[in-house]
């Protein structure tokens, strides 16, 4: 009776706990004594967008949850200024912005008005008004003198639209990555690859549909009407754009012409050329890491499988680039004119797709050097110097200062295991640790992207976990693999070795908190798996060693004999 009344009680306590938490109003923010309900929030942000004339329903689920990131920060900004200012700042506050508002019409909303009173309170606290060079800085102080904690899930304030894919488009999608599926396993036979092989191309591909099927075009996307507005032009007028003219237009125009000429502006269409992008990436993959973990996680990597539902040109880059290194990396060990030509010609396809293309370019450039192919060498440079130099320019200027990173050195080289995996998500627009500094957002970025879940919370810090794990065994891997055989490892050091380089160059040159994405250069996730088999493999040649005395002393050993014996 005691046992179950214990129980009975502990029982009691957790339904207790579990209505008084669903009874609580969800927080999104904590601001000193006051809370930011996720209701209010909804509510501020719908409030925003109507003044501007925009229906909150009808953006695209970025530009929501972007919304509502600046309306979060704008009201743990004013909250915080509530509470550090005294009551005789608030009254000349409010006085003043009675008397600005006697100006404006009878129908100005109450969040303008109220607007004006946090504008009058910024003055008071800092003397200045909002918006001049020291606002920032200001705000950053502020900050450190009240609590602040805040968290807002991309899942909180977006949900999926669009529409799932129709008959036709099942069958479209499904003839397509049977094709390069089934090429896929041409090239696993001609390679004498095992079933581990096999078996992570069919789970791949068959994740990679699951995923395009379920993720409506503007889901889990990024810049998603620029990129359908490149390939529209390009269907509608058969030219390029000026680079100028769009958000997406200084880009490279290889995708956008195979997009407009394969799918036209259709988004369920461009996803499909994604996917088959997106499966002949993991084919490629495969062929240079058949067996092991390493193939599973190309298969499995959401970085790799996301793709397949996107449009942009990274699915493209990735692509061209993989197969770059592949065929370098073969051309290596076996001098052949294929290989040296498939190198070439996917290196100038990548830089044709997108800027990030250039990391194919040192790996071949070796391979060619040491094959003493000097005209090859010299086609590759005339490649480079024949891109088109309006379309090389970022678009740095369309990106919001909020997002803008300090130039401090320190950003670049700490790396804080604990803080990736309890905050496993990373926002763009949140300032702090978790978005300032260069490789702990890279980690992040590589499996959540810029996106967070409530629904994941409990999962996101082992999986984050888990794949600090596998980049410890990487780097184990791709340093023991230099030792023991140099010149088989060299050319995939060269390609992490270039990856790495590449990241940190971009964000020197765009310092912005989405310059350091992994998205941009997920095709590192090649030489990571490579390095992964090979750091597996020296810990699983390691542990045999410790146990061969073990086994050797259990044969040696004579048996007792026993009594029938």
């Amino acid at each position: 009776m005691a046992g179950l009344r214990k129980l009975w009680l502990i029982t009691a306590c957790l339904a207790h706990a579990a209505a008084t938490a669903a009874a609580q109003p969800e927080i999104v923010a904590r601001v000193g004594t006051q809370m930011i309900t996720r209701a209010a929030l909804l509510a501020a942000v719908r409030e925003q967008t109507a003044l501007k004339g925009e229906s909150f329903d009808a953006l695209s689920p970025e530009r929501q949850f972007n919304y509502a990131m600046t309306v979060l920060q704008r009201k743990v900004d004013d909250a915080i200024c509530e509470q550090l200012a005294t009551d005789e700042m608030r009254k000349r506050a409010r006085a003043n912005a009675e008397r600005d508002a006697v100006r404006l019409p009878a129908a100005a909303p109450a969040s303008f008005r109220e607007g004006l009173y946090y504008y009058h309170l910024y003055r008071e606290l800092a003397g200045r008004p909002p918006g001049d060079a020291e606002e920032k800085r200001i705000r950053e102080q502020w900050r450190t003198q009240v609590p602040v904690r805040w968290r807002l899930y991309y899942s909180d304030v977006v949900h999926p639209k669009g529409r799932p894919p129709q008959p036709a488009e099942w069958l479209v999608a499904t003839v397509v990555v049977c094709l390069v599926a089934g090429g896929g396993v041409w090239l696993l036979r001609r390679e004498n690859a095992g079933t581990t092989a096999f078996a992570a191309l069919v789970a791949g591909a068959l994740v990679r549909v699951i995923t395009w099927a379920g993720i409506p075009h503007d889901y889990l996307a990024y810049d998603v009407d620029g990129h359908l507005e490149y390939v529209r032009y390009v269907h509608q007028n058969r030219s390029l754009p000026a680079a100028e003219a769009g958000f997406q237009f200084y880009q490279p125009p290889l995708y956008y012409i195979l997009g407009a000429t394969m799918a036209g502006p259709v988004p369920r269409n461009l996803q499909t050329v994604g996917l088959a992008f997106s499966v002949a990436t993991l084919v490629v993959g495969l062929c240079v890491v058949p067996v092991g973990l390493g193939a599973w996680l190309l298969a499995m990597h959401p970085a790799w499988v996301l793709t397949g539902a996107r449009i942009n040109n990274d699915v493209a880059v990735t692509f061209w680039v993989a197969l770059a290194w592949a065929a370098a990396w073969r051309g290596w060990t076996q001098p052949q004119l294929r290989w040296r030509l498939l190198a070439v010609v996917a290196a100038a396809s990548a830089l044709w797709t997108k800027a990030t293309g250039l990391v194919a370019v040192p790996v071949v450039a070796m391979m060619l050097a040491r094959e003493r192919q000097w005209l090859w060498l010299v086609g590759l440079t005339v490649i480079l110097l024949l891109l088109p130099a309006g379309l090389t320019a970022g678009n740095v200027q369309w990106l919001t200062p909020g997002i803008r990173l300090e130039p401090q050195w320190s950003n670049w080289f700490t790396f804080n295991p604990w803080r990736v995996v309890s905050e496993p998500f990373v926002n763009p627009l949140l300032p702090g640790p978790s978005r300032d500094h260069l490789w702990e957002y890279w980690v992040r970025s590589a499996l959540f992207g810029e996106f967070s879940f409530s629904w994941l919370a409990g999962w996101a810090s082992v999986l984050m976990a888990l794949w600090l794990v596998v980049l410890v065994l990487a780097i184990g891997g791709i340093i023991l693999a230099m030792w023991r055989n140099p010149n088989t490892a060299l050319p995939v050091a060269l390609a992490l070795i270039t990856v790495i380089a590449a990241q940190a160059l971009y964000v020197r040159r765009a310092p912005f908190a989405t310059s350091q994405d992994f998205r941009y250069l997920a095709v590192v996730l090649l030489p990571i798996a490579w390095a992964v088999n090979e750091g597996l493999r020296a810990v699983v040649q390691r542990q045999g060693r410790r146990l061969q005395p073990a086994v050797a002393q259990s044969k040696t050993k004579p048996r007792k004999r026993t009594a029938t014996g």
